[in-house]
């Protein structure tokens, strides 16, 4: 938390107080930690840098992490494993290289060329 360290999380932006709350369940060394739009209200750089901590946190622990986000390029970039799902379906699931070749991803969110 570098500079931030002794402020008031409720004195923090946004993004920090985010980053405060993934720390504090980490803390308690959990096997899965589930994530629900962790980046909202993030400009991407900040995003990345939350997600980023989080990932080496988790790593050093060896906890699994389900992240629910709508930011693609960050959860592309982050995970080892998506699934996307489109009105609640599962569509589709592999490494982000796979997701992010398959046609029905993008027929779902693109649409069929014309």
């Amino acid at each position: 938390m570098g500079e931030d360290r002794d402020a008031l999380v409720d004195s923090l932006p946004h993004p920090r107080r985010r980053l405060v709350e993934a720390g504090r369940a980490l803390i308690a060394e959990p096997t899965l930690l589930l994530l629900d739009e962790p980046a909202a209200g993030s400009t991407h750089a900040e995003a990345r840098v939350m997600l980023g901590a989080i990932a080496e946190a988790s790593a050093e622990r060896e906890t699994t992490i389900v992240l629910v986000e709508h930011n693609v390029p960050l959860v592309m970039e982050l995970s080892q494993r998506v699934v996307v799902l489109n009105f609640g379906r599962m569509i589709c699931e592999g490494t982000p290289d796979a997701v992010r070749d398959d046609a029905r991803v993008t027929e779902a969110y693109l649409g069929v060329a014309a």
